[in-house]
């Protein structure tokens, strides 16, 4: 039995990676689109086009992919284009094994925390590597969407992008956002999993705020959510910007400081955390079900059970199965 690639569901089938239904509301078809590039070929492309400056900006290379139907007996098949494509491909990379099926993994897991995510899944390159590919947020059919990263907000170059705190970026919400409550606390929930899962480089340009085609403005789905204390357990850092005057040694007090500068009130971030501590089970259950490796899986799950003891996240289950 198969395990869907978007999902991480179970199949009925033996044929395919992904349910219908996962298709469609990925690529808008029951039938994926053919990616015809190998791993050496992304890795040229990827050189090519950061020296062209028509990648999607960002450390790993991030390619813009354009979807074009096919019709007939053609299949569809995602291209390389420049900055205007629908789609974001991220290719495996040597020096981390396994990064797509980890950022895929991390990016489902969240769901199980009740936060919004980009649409995305994993699709096979020609020679059977998984890469992740995620569809832009800032498209609504041919309508484009205005998408300001905090850098742009906190008035701060793209290099700038680790000189800032959490609470800034708090500021920042409650300033633009219609609905400032809601998006303070979706804001702290993003917080929360980003220690819990080890992720370390929530930088200003991993949080964004969309304008909607009705004027309103809100905090983005979460994107490039990544365990990278997984991927560089050398790195004695466990946020990119300041949580309460500190980089590290994070715990329950300092993300409770974060609620009330965000604003929220003692009862708002205990409720929060009692959340959390709720879905860490089901959470843990879906990553027994990732395409990484079994060693990988023992790894995180050791890391976010870790994390899930300094938050004060009380009854939590730590098995994997998978």
């Amino acid at each position: 039995m198969n395990t869907c690639h978007i999902c991480l569901q179970p199949m009925e089938t033996t044929q395919g990676l992904y349910h219908d239904a996962c298709c469609r509301a990925l690529f808008g078809s029951g039938s994926p689109p053919i990616l015809p590039y190998a791993w050496k070929d992304l890795n040229a492309l990827a050189e090519k086009v950061v020296r062209s400056h028509v990648a999607v900006p960002g450390v790993q290379p991030k390619l813009s992919m354009h979807l074009e139907r096919g019709g007939g007996r053609r299949e569809s098949r995602l291209t390389l284009v420049g900055l205007e494509g629908g789609y974001i491909l991220k290719a495996p990379v040597a020096r981390y094994p396994e990064m797509p099926e980890l950022e895929h993994l991390t990016m489902r897991m969240a769901e199980c925390f009740g936060i919004a995510t980009a649409i995305c899944g994993l699709i096979p390159l020609e020679d059977g590597r998984l890469a992740f590919i995620t569809k832009r947020m800032d498209r609504e059919g041919n309508w484009k969407l205005h998408m300001e990263d905090m850098c742009q907000l906190t008035d701060r170059l793209t290099e700038q992008k680790y000189r800032g705190s959490m609470e800034q970026v708090g500021k920042a919400i409650i300033r633009h956002c219609d609905n400032a409550l809601f998006d303070a606390i979706r804001f702290f929930e993003v917080a929360l999993y980003a220690f819990l899962t080890g992720n370390s480089d929530m930088h200003l340009k991993n949080f964004s705020l969309l304008h909607r085609k009705d004027g309103s403005v809100a905090l983005s789905p979460a994107y490039d959510l990544l365990p990278t204390q997984l991927l560089l357990p050398e790195d004695e850092e466990e946020s990119a910007l300041t949580l309460n005057g500190r980089k590290n040694r994070l715990g329950r007090n300092d993300f409770r400081r974060l609620a009330a500068s965000l604003q929220l009130t003692e009862k708002q971030a205990t409720n929060t955390l009692d959340r959390f501590s709720d879905h860490v089970g089901t959470a843990l259950e879906l990553l027994g079900k990732g395409l990484c490796c079994q060693d990988m899986k023992e790894r995180f799950k050791a890391l976010i059970c870790a994390r899930a003891e300094r938050l004060g996240l009380p009854g939590h289950s730590c098995s994997v199965t998978g």
